[in-house]
């Protein structure tokens, strides 16, 4: 961290979850561009559905760590006050959104074989 943004740490509950937003969102934002490269050389006929998944499977994966760096909520857990649930549940529908656009990348591109 920089010496002019040590200030800025008091503001959020938890910085090493800002830093693993960042790193997710980086992570992910590689995947999909890995992935739009291979859909432009084998397309697939669900293309379109499998790009909308990993958009929003990329975007909202990071969305417990953003959640519990800013505002202190733990969306790992399917317990606790309504806006715990909700945010967890978010990152519930980003993981089950980013298994099924691999899944149906693999048995896509199985069917080349």
């Amino acid at each position: 961290m920089q010496n002019w943004g040590k200030g800025i740490t008091g503001l959020f509950s938890n910085m090493q979850d800002i830093r693993s937003t960042h790193l997710d969102w980086l992570m992910l934002g590689l995947m999909q561009y890995g992935i739009a490269f291979a859909l432009y050389y084998l397309p697939l006929p669900q293309s379109k559905t499998i790009a909308w998944l990993l958009v929003f499977g990329g975007w909202m994966n990071a969305f417990p760590y953003l959640v519990r760096g800013l505002f202190g909520i733990n969306a790992f857990q399917l317990n606790g006050p309504p806006k715990q649930m909700i945010c967890a549940l978010l990152g519930l529908i980003s993981v089950t959104a980013l298994i099924l656009a691999f899944s149906l990348l693999l048995i896509g591109w199985l069917r080349f074989l």
